[in-house]
């Protein structure tokens, strides 16, 4: 079976399946937030798999490991294996295609064939995500499947984020220090430079942290809370996960707390042109920032590419930053992770900015 986080922390639901093995293609840090002990009131065996939801990461060093976790289990008797991830369609597809591929005997095609068809005989919502099996470019399908369109579009999470923290108030700087060894911020990095620059020494991620003065990146929890939100005197609320896409608030979720809301209908998808909001946003967010008691909370489903991307391009525009100094300030009060093709898109926009003589910051 193959589910999402959700699923994972039900130990109710886990019981009725009478599951005895598990098998996390989210592990650790990166994080859902469960792990051996969690499960021990239950007699579950339990298998960690850390990996990111991202194109770039290697998952098939874990293909034999995970496929031989899982055969065992179904060969232990009443043996009934759990595969998830955050979402369950993209790290825990790929691990149990490859144990059909592995262990199965299937071709690429017939695994494809096998999960797919049970996809649609539970009417289970499936869309599309890219990832890499055995060196070929695999389509899994995710959203509502009646409605679903060919084409390599819609949402990716680059790895699950909640963690069970309280809300994290840090002292915040107005400004960052370039670190030792990080790419000079006078000189736009390189993709690999930038990944490293966020993936190195990453800081614990909450459901809501304040990055800059004021200003607060969250995920669809904190959104959703009303009593959090009032708490923190949020005014302002960027939803970059807006319509379809799907935080279901709007407007009329947030009328009854006098919260100014702004919606950005983006995919955490590579092939998504978020650059094109980032201009409205940073001027959207400038404003609130300067209106009285002004707090901004941008928010998408995990707080860590979406939002970020758009803060980062926000300090950048505004603040007078170079990507480099942008990443080191969000990153010191939360780990965040824009895909990689947000992050080509901030690096455009720093060359851009580098172009001019002040950068930005005269455009807000």
């Amino acid at each position: 079976m193959s589910f999402n986080r959700w699923a994972a922390r039900s130990k109710t639901t886990l019981q009725s399946l009478n599951i005895t093995h598990i098998l996390n293609a989210a592990d650790g840090p990166y994080s859902i937030n469960t792990g051996a002990k969690y499960y021990k009131d239950l007699q579950i065996e339990y298998y960690g798999v850390e990996a990111f939801d991202d194109p770039s990461f290697d998952i098939s060093i874990f293909f034999y490991d995970a496929a031989n976790f899982i055969g065992k289990a179904l060969n232990t008797s009443g043996g009934k294996v759990f595969v998830h991830c955050a979402m369950g369609i993209s790290r825990s597809a790929s691990l149990v295609l490859a144990f059909l591929m592995i262990h199965e005997n299937m071709t690429l095609v017939d695994a494809l064939k096998t999960i797919l068809n049970k996809l649609n005989t539970e009417r289970i919502e499936v869309c599309c995500a890219t990832g890499t099996l055995g060196g070929k470019e695999v389509v899994l399908f995710k959203g509502n499947s009646r409605h679903c369109s060919a084409g390599p579009s819609t949402t990716r999470m680059a790895w699950d984020s909640l963690c069970s923290r309280d809300l994290l108030r840090p002292k915040i700087r107005s400004s960052s220090s370039q670190m030792p060894g990080s790419p000079c911020s006078t000189e736009t990095p390189s993709l690999e430079e930038l990944r490293r620059l966020l993936w190195t020494h990453r800081h614990p991620t909450g459901h809501v942290d304040e990055v800059w003065p004021n200003l607060y990146v969250g995920d669809l929890y904190v959104a959703r809370d009303k009593a959090q939100l009032s708490r923190m005197g949020i005014s302002h609320v960027v939803d970059a996960a807006a319509g379809r896409f799907h935080i279901d608030t709007g407007p009329k979720f947030y009328k009854d707390l006098s919260v100014d809301y702004y919606g950005v209908e983006a995919e955490d998808n590579p092939n998504f042109d978020l650059s094109i909001y980032f201009y409205p946003v940073a001027r959207y967010i400038r404003a609130a920032l300067n209106s009285p008691r002004g707090k901004v909370l941008v928010h998408c489903a995990m707080g860590i590419s979406r939002s970020a991307t758009l803060v980062l391009a926000f300090l950048m525009i505004c603040e007078d930053m170079s990507l480099t100094d942008a990443i080191q300030t969000v990153r010191s009060h939360r780990g965040v992770c824009p895909n990689s093709g947000f992050l080509q898109q901030l690096r455009e926009l720093d060359i851009q900015l580098g172009r001019r003589k002040g950068r930005g910051a005269e455009t807000c």
